[in-house]
């Protein structure tokens, strides 16, 4: 797809502009005095919340280093703005997009401008895996994702609990240890963390599109000094499985961010007992929360949540688009 760009001729996005000189469009990176207002219009249909409060909210975390607007662009017709878009890159060859907005009665040429920005910023960020995540319920957004290559890989059941269903004492997980990782088990943890992507039912399309260097970077990289809260799960000596969780200090909330099992230690219920572990550490950190998303597809994990006390607040599909580099 990226080869479409040079039809357009002169785009690259630092610091370029792409211009249709007969409507005086002008696509380019946002400067500071745009940021605001780029935001608020690329959150404007987002059903979480307030997009004026998503776009403060997205400001204060770029002023802590958290996240970089270097992928937010703008379409300006006559100084005026008339479409936004956003992406961002993590660690682990993946990125973040945000589906294009356009100001009622702009064009859909607008739309391939900036998209053709968007996929460009993605490249030169070395992305080998574009992400988008939308409300189970927006089916305009979602065909908008279709149309440019994405391609829905699961829906998403998100997952809450709060102090009430946190363990007041280590919780007992007999016969299951749970045992510190550390930064020189590596080879270790990759090893195991491998059996359990066997016959996963967790986003299974995930699989054919990282390696799984670029899962655990990608992990390593989730909340703040998160490796400290990764644990091998053992049974009689041997891993049978991986809980990885990372603390979010700013929202004070715990996320688990991922728990899996090698197919020898399914079906024995020890679900539960990952999670009472991820909630114990939740109680350790002083979090107020714990969250958690999973396939709606895997019933042995969202049976785990529900019956360690969490609750479901949320649906989203996720869709996912291989780029090239």
């Amino acid at each position: 797809m990226l080869g479409a760009l040079s039809e357009f001729g002169g785009i690259g996005y630092s610091g370029a502009i792409m211009s249709d000189l007969s409507t005086s469009l002008q696509v380019c990176r946002a400067d500071a005095s745009r940021q605001s207002r780029a935001l608020w219009l690329v959150f404007s249909r987002h059903a979480a919340g307030d997009p004026s409060a998503q776009a403060a909210a997205t400001l204060a975390a770029v002023g802590e280093g958290r996240l970089s607007l270097e992928g937010l662009f703008t379409a300006q017709r006559g100084g005026r703005l008339v479409g936004a878009a956003w992406a961002y890159s993590q660690t682990g060859g993946v990125g973040v997009v945000w589906p294009c907005r356009l100001v009622s009665g702009e064009g859909e040429q607008t739309r391939r401008f900036l998209w053709r920005k968007v996929e460009q910023f993605l490249a030169d960020q070395q992305v080998r895996l574009a992400q988008c995540v939308l409300h189970a319920s927006d089916n305009q957004d979602a065909q908008a994702m279709c149309d440019v290559g994405y391609q829905c890989a699961a829906e998403l059941e998100y997952f809450v609990a709060l102090p009430d269903v946190f363990p007041s004492a280590p919780p007992d997980a007999q016969p299951l240890q749970f045992e510190p990782y550390r930064d020189s088990q590596h080879g270790r943890l990759a090893k195991i963390v491998e059996k359990t992507y066997v016959g996963t039912l967790d986003c299974p399309l995930l699989d054919e599109l990282r390696t799984t260097d670029e899962v655990l970077e990608g992990y390593r990289s989730t909340g703040q000094s998160s490796a400290r809260l990764w644990r091998f799960v053992t049974h009689q000596g041997r891993d049978i499985g991986v809980l990885l969780n990372a603390m979010h200090p700013v929202e004070k909330q715990l996320e688990l961010v991922y728990m899996g099992l090698a197919p020898s230690a399914r079906g024995q219920h020890w679900g539960r007992a990952l999670v009472q572990e991820t909630l114990w550490q939740a109680r350790a950190h002083d979090a107020e929360r714990v969250i958690v998303a999973a396939d709606a597809k895997n019933a042995p994990a969202l049976k785990a949540y529900r019956l360690a006390g969490m609750h479901r607040w949320a649906r989203r599909r996720i869709f996912l688009k291989s780029v090239s580099v």
